[in-house]
C-alpha cells in the first residue's frame, strides 16, 4: 500500500497541490488544515493560543486517520505542514503498516513564502479561525527565520521549489512527472 505525503513550510502550494491531486487520484485525502477548520467550525475560535491548541487536537486526528486507513490497508495522501515530532510519530506507523511511502516537499524563496502568505491572509481564502490577519508579522518573521524542516525519515523524498510557479494556476505537470519518476500512478 502506499501513502504520498504534502509537506511544506506556510505558503508553499501544499493546499493547490493537494486540490489537484485529490481529483487525479481517487485515494481518501487527509489535511491537517481541514480538521482544524472543521474544529473551529464545532468550537469556534478566540486568539492565537486556542488556533495552536486546535492545531494539535488537529496533528492527533490526522494520525488517528492515518492509522485507520492502514488499518485497513487502503492508499491515501496525507498533507501538512510536518515537524520532526509529526514525522517521529507517523514513521512508525507507516512501517508498521508496511507502507511505502513518497513525500513530495514543496519549498520555495523564503520572501516568496512570506509574499504569499500575506496575499492569503487578506484574499478571504483561509478560515478565520488560522488567525492569519491578526498573528501577520509573527507568521511572516517565522516565515523568514525558521529553519525549513523536511521530513526525510518517512520515506522517498522530492523537493519541489515553487518559487517560479504561480500556485493559482496549479502545478499538475509538475507534480505527475515527479511522481512518474518515481513508478507512482
Amino acid at each position: 500500500m502506499k501513502v504520498l505525503i504534502i509537506s511544506g513550510p506556510s505558503g508553499s502550494g501544499k493546499s493547490t497541490l493537494l486540490a489537484g491531486l485529490g481529483q487525479a487520484y481517487p485515494w481518501p485525502v487527509l489535511s491537517k488544515d481541514e480538521f482544524k477548520e472543521r474544529l473551529f467550525d464545532a468550537l469556534g475560535w478566540s486568539d492565537r493560543a486556542f488556533s495552536q491548541k486546535i492545531g494539535g487536537a488537529s496533528y492527533d486526528l490526522l494520525l488517528m486517520m492515518a492509522q485507520k486507513l492502514m488499518q485497513t490497508k487502503t492508499p491515501y495522501i496525507l498533507e501538512s505542514k510536518l515537524s520532526f515530532n509529526f514525522e517521529s510519530r507517523l514513521e512508525p506507523l507507516i512501517a508498521a503498516f508496511g507502507y511505502q511511502s513518497l513525500v513530495v516537499h514543496l519549498t520555495a524563496d523564503r520572501r516568496v513564502l512570506a509574499h504569499r502568505f500575506r496575499q492569503r491572509s487578506y484574499d478571504g481564502s483561509r478560515h478565520p479561525g488560522h488567525q492569519d490577519q491578526e498573528n501577520l508579522l509573527e507568521f511572516e518573521k517565522t516565515l523568514l527565520t525558521e529553519e525549513m524542516f523536511i521530513p526525510t525519515k518517512l520515506g522517498k523524498v522530492v523537493v519541489v521549489d515553487t518559487t517560479r510557479m504561480d500556485p493559482a494556476q496549479g502545478f499538475g505537470d509538475l507534480i505527475e512527472l515527479t511522481l512518474s519518476q518515481w513508478g507512482w500512478p
